[in-house]
Parts: C-alpha cells; sequence; structure tokens
C-alpha cells in the first residue's frame, strides 16, 4: 500500500502542532518558587531565568533575602521577572531584607508580601556615581508608580540618594507591599494557589559556575591569567594552545566586567572554537585542539541560548538538535579524513639533506671539520677521509647541524 508523501508532511505537520501546544500548555497551573539569597549576579540571572521558564503561563514566586549585588545583573532579572508570561509575586520573609539591588526586584513582581521584621531599600549604588544613581532613581520611580504609591519620585530619591530603609510596617502604610504573609502557605491561600503543582527551582551546577566565572571580584585574576597564558604561548616553541585558553580567560573577565556584551562574549568563543578545530584539521588525530574547540563551541551555544529568555528545549527541537549534531560530526569526520587524505609530508633535515651533493670549501682532514656547501648553504662537516677543497662530496650522515661527507670517486 502506498502513502502519499504530501499525506506523510501532514501528518509530521500535525504532530508537530500536536506536541507544541503539550509543551506551552504544560505549565498553566505550575507555581515555580525560586530563592534569591546571597550576592545578585550571572548564576542569579540564570536562576531566575530557569523559574521563568517554568512558570510560563503559571505562577512564580521570588523569595527573597539578600544585600543586593551587580546592577547588570539586577538589570537582566528585572528584565525576566517583567517579561514572563505568568503571575510574578515577591515575597521577603520575616526577619529577612531585599536591599539594594534585591529591593528593586521585589518591587518588579506584580505583588510583595512582607513578614513582620522584613526590610527594603538602601538603594545608593557603590561607588557613587551620579549617572547610575540617576538610572537607579528612575527605575525604583517607575516600579513604584506601577504599584500606585503615593510620590513615587519622592521615595524612590530617598531609597537611592539618601539609602532610605522601609520596615515592614512602613511597606504596608505606603502601599509598596500588598499585604503581610509570615509564610509560604499564606501567599497559597491568599492567592488561590493552594491546588497548583509547586516546582522549587534550586541552585545546580551551571548557577554555581555561573556565580564563578562571572563574578566581577574573579574578573581581574582571569585578566592575570589569561595574560600570562598568552606570554607563556609566545615564550615556548611552537603553538601549544594555551593563548587560546588565555584568551577565553581574557574575554570572560571583559564580559563580566561589562567592557563587551554577551554577543561578543559568544563571538570570541565561537572565533576560538572555530581556531581549535581548523588547528585539529591541519594536524589531524586525537588532539587537545578538537576538544577545546568543541567545548568553546559548545559553550558559546549555552551563553547564547540562555541570554534569550523563555526559548525552551521542546519536545520537537531535541531529535533536531540531535541529528544536526551527528550531521556535524560526520561532516567533521570527513574533512578531517579528506585533510589527512591530501596532506603533504612535510620531509625531514635528515631527509632534505642526506645523499645530497655538494663541494668542499675547505680541506677536511679525517675526524676533523672543515666547511661544505650543500643545498645552497654552508654547512659543518666531517668525514673519515681526506677531502681536499673544491672536491665534489655527498652526505652520508647528519648529526644536529653537522654532516659527514665521502668524498665521489
Amino acid at each position: 500500500m502506498k502513502i502519499g508523501f504530501r499525506k506523510i508532511i501532514i501528518v509530521f505537520f500535525l504532530l508537530f502542532v500536536f506536541s507544541s501546544i503539550i509543551t506551552k500548555s504544560s505549565n498553566a497551573d505550575t507555581v515555580a518558587i525560586v530563592y534569591i539569597e546571597g550576592t545578585i549576579n550571572e548564576g542569579t540571572v540564570y536562576l531566575v531565568k530557569k523559574a521563568a521558564e517554568t512558570a510560563n503561563r503559571g505562577t512564580l514566586i521570588l523569595i527573597i533575602n539578600s544585600y543586593g549585588g551587580y546592577v547588570y545583573s539586577m538589570d537582566r532579572v528585572v528584565d525576566a521577572i517583567m517579561t514572563c508570561n505568568c503571575k510574578t509575586i515577591a515575597w521577603i520573609p520575616p526577619g529577612a531584607k531585599a536591599v539594594s539591588a534585591a529591593s528593586i526586584i521585589a518591587l518588579s513582581a506584580k505583588k510583595l508580601y512582607v513578614g513582620e521584621g522584613a526590610v527594603l531599600g538602601a538603594c545608593e549604588p557603590y561607588p557613587p556615581d551620579e549617572k547610575v544613581e540617576s538610572y537607579i532613581v528612575t527605575k525604583i520611580k517607575a516600579l513604584l508608580s506601577k504599584k500606585e504609591v503615593e510620590n513615587p519620585e519622592e521615595l524612590a530619591e530617598k531609597m537611592v540618594r539618601k539609602n532610605y530603609v522601609m520596615d515592614f510596617n512602613e511597606m504596608l502604610e505606603k502601599g509598596v507591599a500588598n499585604g503581610k504573609a509570615t509564610t509560604l502557605n499564606d501567599i497559597f491561600e491568599k492567592e488561590g494557589l493552594k491546588d497548583k503543582t509547586i516546582v522549587v527551582i534550586e541552585k545546580d551546577i551551571i548557577t554555581e559556575v555561573l556565580q564563578l566565572l562571572f563574578d566581577p571580584g574573579m574578573a581581574f585574576m582571569f585578566i592575570v591569567l589569561g595574560i600570562l597564558l598568552i606570554l607563556l604561548e609566545v615564550k615556548v616553541t611552537g603553538f601549544q594552545g594555551w593563548g587560546i585558553i588565555g584568551g577565553v580567560f581574557i574575554a570572560l573577565a571583559f564580559y563580566t566586567l561589562d567592557l563587551i556584551g554577551i554577543n561578543i562574549l559568544t563571538l570570541t568563543l565561537l572565533a576560538l572554537g572555530l581556531f581549535s578545530l581548523i588547528l585539529e584539521l591541519k594536524k589531524p588525530g586525537i588532539q587537545v585542539f578538537g576538544l577545546t574547540g568543541l567545548v568553546l563551541i559548545i559553550l558559546a551555544v549555552i551563553l547564547e541560548y540562555y541570554n534569550r529568555p523563555y526559548i525552551t528545549f521542546t519536545v520537537n527541537i531535541i531529535p533536531i538538535l540531535i541529528s544536526l549534531g551527528i550531521l556535524a560530526g560526520f561532516l567533521f569526520f570527513i574533512i578531517a579524513k579528506a585533510s589527512e587524505t591530501f596532506k603533504i609530508k612535510t620531509p625531514t633535515l635528515e631527509e632534505k639533506i642526506v645523499g645530497k651533493e655538494g663541494y668542499a670549501k675547505t680541506d677536511i682532514e679525517p675526524g676533523k671539520t672543515g666547511i661544505v656547501y650543500v643545498e645552497n648553504e654552508d654547512w659543518s662537516a666531517t668525514s673519515n677521509k681526506f677531502i681536499k677543497k673544491g672536491e665534489r662530496v655527498r652526505v652520508v650522515k647528519i648529526e644536529g647541524l653537522k654532516l659527514y661527507v665521502e668524498p665521489i670517486e
């Protein structure tokens, strides 16, 4: 029985659409809970983005207890919260704090609940910078205006310029917080979330690695290591790959210090990865260059992927990526084999010189050294026979840069 090609295409299309619908609707009743603790950095960005993806069309709850962190990371966290296709709720538990960058994250949620003893504020950037302060004031003012707080500009100015901190009662009185919540169950009851699926987004190895790699405190160490590795590459004989590792360290440091954007970072890693693969093709075999190149390219893809919110690996895309990966591996194998087949072997010095003929430029006594002219160069040479100046000679051996010759009869 024959099945038309068009029917096959239609079946695959319907399966694609059906699986997409299932994937997109699977999070409708999900409550994703994420803890924002410690320093706010790129690890926090990754964690919140992951939580926002999980909470798509559901509810995202941010439990905050932090003294703040880095402005560029805070901006990305706020962007992830405000663009999330979900209900967003921030909670500062009893006795906890949302200070500096953490307070702006708390205000970016649609609703804010607080426990007794909770505090929020102290948003003056450090080191002080007028432009940054004005930016933070404007940002807080916009968030307070959304909450319909009275005199949002005045309150924002106090929080930034005077490091003003609001306690539990003040947050409720000023309308900054939507209500009191002593436990998570209080929030579940008030928001009607008791029957929902609860998912707690835990820190994983990627979070820890990002916190280490993109911590500005480590950036200067990375710059020093990068420069030292590049100097090592320059000093050693031949290409060893240290320069590539040094380049990666410096690129990471520049991104962390906000000197380059994520796109430049990923392009740098991609370029270094491709360069490593080209080196592998020039020297076929299982070498460190090929593995380094693949790792750098994969890292570039991961960074670019997590820089684009809410793009998730659905059931449809995974088989496609696996197929593309297999195809790329097959092509790389073919190219490597072709490179190995067509590679012209570079002759050694011994293969170039031994058997070649020339003439003696000086007398050469047995066991002593003289000068011969071979292959358009002067060479130190010795022989076990006496050779007169101008006599034709043949190279029989080479040791280092010294030739062993014999007279041509």
